[in-house]
């Protein structure tokens, strides 16, 4: 997941913590909106896929405005949740 992001700076945002009323850094590497376990947005040039900001989507996940969602169980290459236009080793792609 470091693939073109060596040159930002790996800080994150931080949280109003409500239960010890202070300011806690995001766990989220690179998350500029969090709460203590969740990363909801990432820093600009990033993506979110599975909690974790990324580059670009990794195969299996297609891009959605600021996210990665993933594709249909057996797609390695998604445009959308349901149009699959490659699938997994050993599957075979119906019309």
């Amino acid at each position: 997941y470091k693939k073109g992001i060596e040159s930002m700076k790996e800080t994150s945002s931080t949280f109003k913590n409500y239960l010890t009323s202070t300011c806690d850094i995001c766990k989220v590497n690179f998350c500029d909106k969090c709460d203590e376990l969740n990363c909801f947005k990432c820093q600009e040039g990033l993506l979110l896929q599975e909690n974790i900001c990324v580059p670009e989507c990794s195969d299996g996940y297609y891009k959605d405005g600021y996210n990665c969602l993933k594709c249909e169980h057996g797609c390695r290459n998604c445009n959308n949740s349901s149009e699959c236009y490659i699938c997994n080793e050993g599957l075979v792609l119906l019309n």
